[in-house]
């Protein structure tokens, strides 16, 4: 799951549920990411190139229910150099995750939205076993609509990895501060970690200036052909801080640019027990980041 990218599930459960009835909406994002180069703390260079395809749609009913179905693919390319910790070889390669989720949407008469999100996710190095390599979970969400302008909630997420199972609490929050200032939720909560903030000034219908950042952390299961850990678990940790330039053309396709920073970044092995082998921490790593969307 990439760290960079616009389009969320927890917007789209939020939108639908004060949606039309009958209304049957589309979105589709294509976000390639680049991170560069940077030292491992024990020697050695980390680097990953990353792209993501994802795609939604949502239907809203009366009265005050809302449902919807959402796919997402990607694909990391890791480039390593040397890298000490892990006796000189690269710990993983090409890492490829998909998922899919379901939601469903009530809004009370009272503005309240009350949301559950279960999903199945693979994710796997290149050549790993499909079998080993599925996780799933649930997402839940209350969120209450405290003016025309201001909606506060909280939300859970639960899932299953492999051989581990992880919780955590997360803060919705869609706050249009007046019309041009919004803070809100860049990223869905999914197995990689809660949806994090993002604080976004608009001068223009257009244009948009932002900046957010939320912990991102991502297991996988690895290749039996795997050179350090033949059918372990590979895990990349770090915090996604970046700034985002974007502009709306018509007729409801966007494009935003990302200059970012991940901080406190770790790489993790374990063995195919579940034991951990070795880990490294790298450098604060420069990323760069464009996403094409579009909303139909």
């Amino acid at each position: 799951m990439l760290p960079l990218r616009r389009f969320t599930l927890i917007a789209c459960l939020l939108a639908t549920g004060i949606a039309a009835a009958d209304e049957l909406e589309y979105n589709v994002a294509l976000t390639p990411v680049w991170q560069g180069g940077t030292a491992l703390d024990d020697g050695g260079k980390a680097g990953v190139n990353s792209i993501l395809l994802s795609a939604s749609v949502d239907q809203a009913m009366n009265p005050g229910w809302s449902f919807g179905l959402g796919a997402r693919l990607s694909q990391d390319r890791w480039s390593f150099e040397s890298p000490t910790r892990f006796d000189g070889k690269a710990p993983w390669g090409s890492i490829r995750q998909g998922s899919i989720g379901f939601h469903v949407n009530y809004l009370t008469e009272g503005h309240q939205s009350f949301s559950v999100v279960p999903t199945v996710e693979y994710a796997a190095e290149q050549g790993a076993s499909g079998s080993d390599a599925i996780g799933y979970g649930a997402t839940f969400i209350v969120a209450q609509q405290l003016s025309e302008t201001l909606q506060l909630g909280i939300g859970a997420g639960v899932y299953r990895e492999f051989d581990k199972t992880s919780a955590f609490p997360f803060l919705i929050v869609d706050w249009q501060i007046d019309k041009q200032w919004h803070l809100g939720n860049p990223f869905d909560a999914g197995p990689s970690g809660p949806g994090g903030l993002e604080l976004s000034y608009a001068p223009t219908e257009r244009w948009q200036i932002a900046a957010g950042g939320a912990w991102r952390s991502e297991r996988f299961r690895l290749s039996s052909d795997n050179q350090v850990s033949p059918g372990g678990v590979g895990q990349h940790d770090r915090l996604p801080v970046y700034l985002r330039v974007g502009y709306a053309g018509q007729p409801g396709w966007r494009i935003d640019a990302y200059a970012a920073a991940a901080f406190a970044g770790k790489l993790k092995l374990e063995n195919d027990k579940g034991n951990d082998l070795a880990s490294d921490h790298y450098d604060t790593a420069p990323m760069f980041g464009i996403s094409f969307s579009g909303a139909f």
